[in-house]
């Protein structure tokens, strides 16, 4: 559902879980808002991409919409 950020967490070798700990979730409901079943917060968001950019500074122009860009239907 969300193909850049998926990525960018392979390129951190950060998971699902680890991210659930970042915004006080558990790790089932981490993996709902990746697969779109759930819908990821701003507050979520932000967090998400300032601890991404903590682990491994993102590449210039790596923007919070271009993280969380949702797949075409």
């Amino acid at each position: 559902m969300y193909p850049t950020l998926k990525a960018e967490m392979a390129r951190r070798d950060v998971t699902a879980a680890v991210l659930a700990e970042v915004i006080d979730r558990r790790a089932g409901t981490m993996s709902a808002k990746l697969n779109g079943s759930a819908p990821i917060t701003l507050d979520e968001a932000y967090a998400i991409y300032g601890y991404l950019d903590a682990v491994k500074p993102f590449d210039y122009g790596m923007t919070i919409e271009k993280l969380f860009e949702k797949e075409a239907a």
